[in-house]
């Protein structure tokens, strides 16, 4: 018995390097996926710089796929809501913000991890506009 656990065991930390891997693939594939070709076709030469993969996927967006256009848009509205959602947080809180979280304020993007921090000293309608768990920023 011992000795088939111990094989198991073996077996799965062997395979677990394997496994991880598998899913950082997915997660980058997910990323880019509808927008790969476009990005190898349009921009290839600015792979591996950011700022200029972005801007040159911007300069040639009317050359980009539907695929990769829909996902562009569907992420653009994603962003929107996010930022309004943010903003209704932080006037809905603005009170408990400078009670809780003077530090931060000055760090804007800290205000809400502290929002979060502080939630049972929150008064009720800023706990209320709190989404129920944190969404970290889209990158």
């Amino acid at each position: 018995m011992n000795r088939i656990f111990t094989i198991l065991l073996a077996t799965l930390i062997a395979l677990a390097p394997a496994f991880a891997e598998k899913g950082n693939r997915q997660r980058k594939g997910n990323k880019s996926g509808a927008c790969k070709a476009d990005i190898e076709r349009l921009c290839g030469a600015q792979k591996g710089d950011k700022k200029a993969l972005r801007a040159c996927m911007k300069a040639n967006a009317d050359q980009l796929s539907p695929e990769c256009k829909a996902k562009k848009e569907k992420f653009i509205a994603k962003r929107a809501e996010h930022k309004e959602r943010y903003e209704k947080v932080m006037k809905t809180c603005e009170k408990d913000v400078q009670q809780f979280c003077k530090a931060e304020e000055e760090r804007k993007q800290h205000s809400m991890r502290c929002l979060f921090k502080n939630r049972d000293k929150l008064g009720a309608e800023c706990q209320a506009a709190l989404p129920q768990k944190r969404v970290r920023k889209a990158k």
